[in-house]
């Protein structure tokens, strides 16, 4: 049961991220957090007292699609907000209990079924998620950058207001908003430059007149520059090259894992393996991916090569591996498996981490609920290929060819993007010298 989840995810579950990002703006993280594991787990364990099939599709498939949206996106934030070095590694051993999941929740499943029945199964199933519950409410909704940056601000606003209390009668400061907006947005920092305090004893159409209680508000240390969500944002975010071509990567990657784990044990049966042997197929690969999102995650933070160089090598691994499937020998068909739930594990860790590299902390709660988002449209394409390739050809080897082609070719263009945008880089210094 557990890897027909895996196989099958839940759409609702990526189009709801682009919301919980939204959301980050005005909602803390943690109480988003909290609310998604409330949604989820209660709508779970009501299916228990569902009387209709219609009931529970709208209670696990909608409701609970909606907690498990909203806080699965915001776990990759709050890692990325608190690691700066082992981001990858920390997401790796965080995510690395639902591969473990895989493994110890189908016999509990199946044991609870046989005792407990349905409904029973349904009630201790939610009871078992609602222990999520405290791990969200553990998330830490600071944002360290944003808090040094808050600091900075009302240590240099203390000074300016310190200093004008030994001026006699108002205090006229003018603060340049749109220079220190524009310092922070370019280079992620407060520079002591674009503060321009102006003291005057007389007030003028561009000072801003404050008295001491109106000083004491502007530079008193609970001051904060909040910055509220905008579709200016979006906008920069999903026009940037570096998060399409991202996003299309890890959409074609994991439609290429879905695509293996829901055909691979018929396909193994069609090449004659017994259904008793082919679901250790589904195994290997979660011992893979489990393998892949401890260790890997960890390489790829060492930066012995870089980040993006390293995850494109892995996708296209994980293509040329597909592409190769349906001429593999039998024997092979579990060291195949392994291997690419290695790189399934290897990818997956670095994907909010290299989106953070891109784009950066402030920009990342929208840029993972946007490239989730495109998984998730992704999914409703995915039956549809399937069923296209095994009624046209009664075998999912041209299946395996084509998806694995799409991720090779999405590769491609991402190495050719990046190599045609360091030759550009390199004319334009080389023209600009001469």
């Amino acid at each position: 049961m557990s890897w027909i989840n895996r196989a099958n995810p839940d759409f609702r579950l990526f189009i709801l991220g682009a919301l919980s990002g939204f959301l980050t703006h005005h909602i803390s993280v943690r109480n988003l957090a909290v609310l998604g594991a409330i949604l989820a787990s209660v709508s779970v364990s009501t299916c228990s007292l569902a009387s209709e099939m219609q009931h529970i599709v709208y209670l696990y498939g909608a409701l609970q699609g909606i907690g498990v949206g909203i806080i699965v996106p915001l776990t990759h934030v709050v890692l990325n907000r608190s690691f700066t070095k082992y981001r990858a590694f920390a997401l790796g051993i965080a995510y690395s209990g639902s591969s473990l999941g895989s493994f110890v929740f189908p016999p509990v499943t199946n044991v609870l079924l046989y005792t407990y029945g349905l409904d029973g199964t349904f009630l201790l199933l939610g009871s078992i998620m609602l222990n999520s519950l405290v791990g969200a409410i553990l998330f830490n909704s600071s944002n360290p950058e944003k808090e040094k940056e808050n600091k900075q601000f009302n240590s240099q606003s203390s000074a300016v207001c310190e200093s004008s209390d030994k001026q006699k009668g108002s205090c006229i400061v003018q603060y340049n908003f749109i220079k220190y907006e524009s310092s922070l947005k370019n280079k992620g920092r407060l520079d002591g430059k674009h503060f321009q305090p102006v003291l005057n004893r007389s007030a003028t159409d561009q000072a801003l007149c404050l008295d001491k209680e109106e000083r004491g508000k502007l530079c008193g240390p609970k001051r904060c520059c909040k910055v509220m969500p905008s579709f200016k944002m979006a906008i920069e975010i999903l026009s940037s090259p570096h998060f399409l071509i991202v996003s299309a990567a890890y959409a074609v990657y994991f439609s290429t894992s879905a695509i293996f784990l829901m055909v691979v044990m018929d396909f193994a049966k069609d090449r004659g393996v017994d259904p008793e042997n082919s679901v250790y197929l589904v195994s290997a690969f979660s011992i893979g991916d489990f393998a892949g999102r401890l260790s890997f995650g960890w390489i790829a933070d060492t930066q012995f090569v870089k980040r993006n160089v390293l995850v494109r090598i892995y996708l296209l691994a994980m293509g040329l591996l597909t592409v190769c499937l349906p001429i593999c020998p039998v024997p092979t068909l579990p060291f195949f498996s392994v291997l690419l739930g290695i790189l399934n594990g290897s990818v997956i860790v670095n994907h909010s981490v290299l989106l953070n590299e891109y784009l950066g902390l402030e920009k990342l709660p929208l840029a993972v609920g946007f490239s989730t988002c495109i998984v998730g449209m992704s999914a409703f394409i995915r039956p549809i290929i399937i069923g296209l390739f095994r009624d046209r050809h009664e075998s999912y080897d041209y299946l395996f060819i084509f998806v694995g082609l799409l991720q090779v070719s999405i590769t491609v263009i991402w190495f050719a993007g990046t190599l045609g945008t360091l030759i550009k880089q390199r004319w334009f210094v080389n023209k600009i010298v001469e």
